[in-house]
């Protein structure tokens, strides 16, 4: 169920082995998506040009155990629609095609099992915003699709 908005499709962990210069065995509970590779591999080789990105490094965090700046909140897509994890442990997921927005606190909840949305209608809504505002306005920007992936060849053979 990879790529689905279940924590059993986001949630992995990061394993990270440089003996050098991390200590083996230490763990960190910092919220990070895979779009903070970047910008923390940028900083780890000391690139130093401009770019754009979403991700926040955690290099300082690895090297330094020094925490550094942080996300609010991480988005991500799936094949049902976007889901946000805020740092407080509050979770939106969505099904777009059954216009479904479920809310979860996965700290006394990492299963999904209690849907929180009738008892908290301002966190949920709450977070619907910052979810929203994430995709630019619309969420089908938060649908994943195989499609960009899919390498086009084109049929060279001659008859």
């Amino acid at each position: 169920m990879k790529r689905s908005n279940l924590q059993g499709g986001i949630q992995v962990p990061l394993i990270v082995r440089w003996p050098a210069r991390i200590e083996a065995g230490r763990t960190s509970n910092r919220l990070i998506a895979n779009y903070d590779l970047l910008a923390t591999l940028a900083e780890t080789t000391g690139f130093s040009r401009p770019f754009n990105t979403d991700g926040i490094s955690f290099y300082n965090e690895l090297i330094n155990h020094r925490e550094g700046e942080e996300h609010e909140f991480v988005v991500y897509s799936s094949y049902t629609g976007p889901t946000l994890i805020s740092d407080e442990g509050w979770k939106i997921r969505t099904d777009l095609e059954k216009g479904v927005f479920e809310l979860f606190y996965l700290p006394d909840d990492f299963k999904e099992e209690k849907d929180l949305s009738k008892q908290r209608p301002k966190k949920r809504e709450e977070l619907k915003k910052k979810l929203l505002s994430a995709c630019e306005g619309d969420l089908h920007n938060g649908l994943f699709s195989n499609q960009g992936s899919i390498l086009k060849v084109p049929n060279t053979t001659k008859r």
